[in-house]
């Protein structure tokens, strides 16, 4: 099977076909690109041979101290943020947003962003490595913590570029940086907060896409839902005609691989 966009065609490998990394196996390394943060590996990159990168980033120090980041980006193909601690302030895209745990943030390849602020709470540096991590929201008035986030991106290696260094940003940069070559025509970041009307639990799977279903197919969702994989079963499938079939099933083979 041929990934879209890498090209990387995935195949069985000789050994074994999962990787399995232990919590006390990995550990917080400080200064693996910001110096003030520590970043632990979870071992996505061996697991998938250098095809995603999973790590969580923990501030070692505060933004007071240390600074912003600089407006800058990452060109993945993806990147995706999930607040676990403490708050941080961003600009994405010329848009001042709050990031703290509930929110989930999606980047695409070209977002230009800057980190302005984030917390460091830890009285030590063995304190801030004990950090708990949360993705649900944290009550007003609960002790304060260091910023951390886990962070996916996909491939495990991208490029970094810097656009304004931290000590050249301005408040006009900080609105306007986006408007960069850099920048992804059309793209644009998502953020999804914790109170986001679609952000509660639900059915895993469409009315739609049930209806262009093939037999093969809807008796597959069945077996997944025997299984627990789904909150309730689907709908019966209704025999499409043999002329529908051939674009059901190019739909089916969409949605086999998005799964």
């Amino acid at each position: 099977m041929i990934v879209p966009i890498t090209g990387r065609q995935l195949t069985l490998p000789e050994g074994p076909i999962f990787n399995l990394q232990r919590a006390d196996q990995s550990d917080h390394t400080i200064g693996k690109f910001r110096s003030w943060a520590g970043y632990k590996n979870f071992g996505a990159d061996s697991a998938t041979n250098g095809l995603v990168l999973f790590q969580h980033v923990l501030s070692f120090s505060g933004s007071e101290t240390t600074g912003r980041t600089g407006i800058h980006g990452h060109f993945a193909h993806a990147h995706i943020v999930i607040p676990t601690s403490g708050r941080a302030m961003f600009s994405y895209d010329g848009v001042i947003t709050t990031v703290e745990p509930g929110a989930v943030i999606v980047q695409h390849g070209g977002t230009i962003h800057d980190q302005f602020e984030y917390t460091y709470a830890a009285a030590s540096d063995t304190d801030n490595r004990k950090t708990s991590l949360t993705i649900e929201p944290v009550p007003i008035g609960a002790q304060n913590r260091s910023f951390g986030f886990l962070e996916f991106f996909v491939p495990l290696s991208f490029a970094n570029v810097e656009i304004i260094p931290p000590k050249n940003v301005c408040e006009v940069d900080q609105r306007t940086a986006w408007d960069h070559p850099y920048h992804a025509e059309g793209a644009n970041f998502s953020i999804r907060h914790a109170n986001s009307p679609d952000a509660a639990y639900r059915p895993s799977w469409d009315e739609t896409i049930l209806k262009l279903a093939t037999p093969k197919l809807g008796c597959l969702l069945e077996d997944w839902w025997q299984l627990g994989l789904f909150v309730q079963p689907p709908r019966p499938v209704q025999k499409a005609p043999l002329s529908a079939l051939v674009s059901a099933e190019r739909r089916a083979g969409l949605m086999y691989f998005t799964w």
